[in-house]
């Protein structure tokens, strides 16, 4: 599956600032309905390759997925990856030889995640996934302001299964784990100010990063930012459909705080990732009804955060190398690595990189490109290097 960048920079990009409602109307245009809608002036087709002209600039890049729609061939009216020839021409493939030009009142926007909003009521939302193959576990967003930190951040649960945006089965974490779930920060003010954020993601799972004290999203080593994950991670059990990872704060308006996205053990069984942690799985390995704490693991000597140490020379002095480690998530009772984060990488160089930077044909990943994804653990700022080039799950 194509793995889809979206950033607050995008045109026609949703804002995030802090205000109730605010995480619900920014979820609705990144995970459901897309953005930047364009009207498309024309489409040929020459082989199994669309040429798309649209009427203002469309503000894709080459990689992109765009989302086709109001054709009368049905077949141009597709999610698909695009090169971009000019600010308003791209191309993609299509199948099936459909009539050329195309004719209709045509569109063409930045595609969504994936998901639907499956559930709504004022102020909350509940979302799930929409690829058949994942877990199918359901996002539950309360954003009311009714927490200590108001409007400026979202409470979020996690659920197996939901009848109502109020109603659902096992939660996580459990009420017991946090009687208000996870934290997810919008920004560090109750108003109107957008904050910088992006959104990386196969489809199944999330990455998001907001920096709610700023508006760039170039960043010095100093600063930190918010992040979380919600989604299926690779389980190294066959058949572990209850492998569904949420990520956030642990503490009620508290930045930076412990946000589980970067959260670094500095040994596989450490043992207070298993009874307080940020970050929780669906349930055990052995599929006992009940969320699971779990540990994220990299080197191993970056313990207060992923990427945040410099382990080896930039670049490795030996042979020029560029060096990461996967990152593993692992749980205790007994000890074991669950699986492992897809397409996240620990950087053994810290912030050798600037945020956003990308790095093609590191050893080991030919023909992928890795964007620095700069965070913070609570008590670290560090890093992660993200495949952009996919799959994930291969």
């Amino acid at each position: 599956m194509a793995i889809k960048i979206y950033k607050s920079s995008d045109q026609g990009a949703p804002s995030l600032y802090g205000q109730a409602g605010q995480m619900i109307t920014f979820l609705d245009a990144v995970l459901q309905n897309g953005y930047g809608s364009v009207n498309v002036s024309s489409i040929t087709r020459s082989g199994a390759t669309a040429t798309v002209t649209t009427a203002t600039p469309h503000g894709l890049t080459t990689g992109d997925s765009a989302t086709i729609g109001g054709a009368a061939q049905a077949d141009y009216n597709i999610d698909a990856v695009v090169t971009v020839l000019t600010a308003t021409t791209f191309t993609y493939d299509v199948a099936n030889s459909p009539t050329t030009p195309a004719t209709g009142t045509i569109t063409a926007k930045r595609s969504p995640v994936g998901y639907t909003k499956v559930f709504t009521g004022t102020n909350k939302a509940v979302y799930r996934c929409n690829d058949l193959s994942s877990n199918r576990h359901y996002l539950r967003i309360l954003d009311d302001g009714g927490g200590t930190g108001g409007a400026q951040e979202a409470r979020v649960f996690a659920y197996e299964t939901m009848t109502g945006v109020d109603t659902g089965t096992n939660v996580f974490p459990t009420g017991a784990q946090s009687a208000y779930g996870y934290l997810w920060r919008k920004s560090n003010a109750t108003d109107t100010a957008p904050k910088t954020w992006i959104v990386i993601s196969d489809g199944k799972l999330i990455y998001f990063v907001v920096q709610h004290a700023n508006t760039s999203l170039t960043m010095s080593n100093s600063e930190s930012n918010f992040g979380a994950m919600f989604g299926d991670v690779i389980s190294y059990k066959p058949g572990d459909v209850w492998a569904t990872v949420l990520t956030g704060n642990t503490a009620q308006n508290s930045t930076p705080a412990s946000n589980g996205m970067m959260a670094s053990q500095n040994y596989i069984s450490a043992p207070s990732s298993f009874t307080s942690s940020s970050i929780v799985l669906a349930r055990n390995y052995t599929a006992v009804p009940g969320a699971q704490y779990v540990g994220l693991y990299g080197n191993g000597m970056s313990y207060t955060c992923l990427g945040a140490t410099p382990i080896v020379s930039y670049p490795h002095a030996i042979d020029n190398g560029f060096y990461l480690s996967p990152v593993v998530i692992t749980q205790g009772s007994p000890s074991v690595i669950r699986g492992r984060l897809p397409g996240a990488y620990e950087c053994l160089h810290g912030r050798a990189l600037n945020n956003l930077d990308i790095i093609e044909n590191v050893q080991g990943l030919a023909g992928r490109k890795l964007m620095c994804l700069y965070g913070n653990s609570g008590v670290g700022n560090g890093c992660m290097m993200i495949d952009i080039t996919g799959p994930w799950d291969s």
